[in-house]
């Protein structure tokens, strides 16, 4: 099962020192199944797990790609402590690929109506999001890369 690490700081927290909070990833549909039949139950890095210093732990999660029903992570943080701060639940969905990643990229984050980015890299496609590709299709065409079902 892939690691998906992450920090503290992802959910809006300054410092971790002297805060004891758990990160919970539980399945999206009740019930979801992995390849090997067995069903996927929510995933618990408990406190005593996160450093202490740093912030950082990591989760070890199904890939959402191989689960059935179709099925995404919801991300929480049960606080410990007498007092919350920072994001008590994270309100995107979290897709794992087989060969996990960070936290901070697999949240689908939504993004503002009439934003413009631009980035190296490869093009992802991203639900609701037109990408233009300017490496293009390699004759030097620019290619569109949307999302299945994307409204143009």
């Amino acid at each position: 099962m892939p690691n998906v690490p992450f920090t503290l700081k992802t959910f809006g927290l300054e410092t971790t020192r002297g805060l004891r909070a758990q990160v919970v990833f539980t399945p999206s549909t009740p019930g979801a199944i992995g390849p090997d039949g067995m069903l996927i139950r929510r995933v618990v890095v408990p406190w005593s797990a996160i450093d202490q210093i740093t912030g950082i732990g990591v989760a070890v999660l199904a890939a959402t790609t191989s689960l059935r029903p179709k099925t995404h992570y919801i991300v929480s943080v049960e606080w410990l402590d007498g007092v919350p701060s920072g994001w008590a639940e994270i309100a995107w969905p979290v897709r794992v690929p087989p060969g996990g990643g960070t936290l901070s990229e697999l949240i689908e984050l939504p993004t503002e109506t009439g934003v413009v980015r631009v980035g190296r890299g490869v093009a992802k496609a991203i639900p609701g999001v037109l990408v233009v590709d300017i490496a293009g299709d390699g004759a030097g065409r620019a290619e569109l890369v949307f999302e299945k079902g994307a409204y143009l």
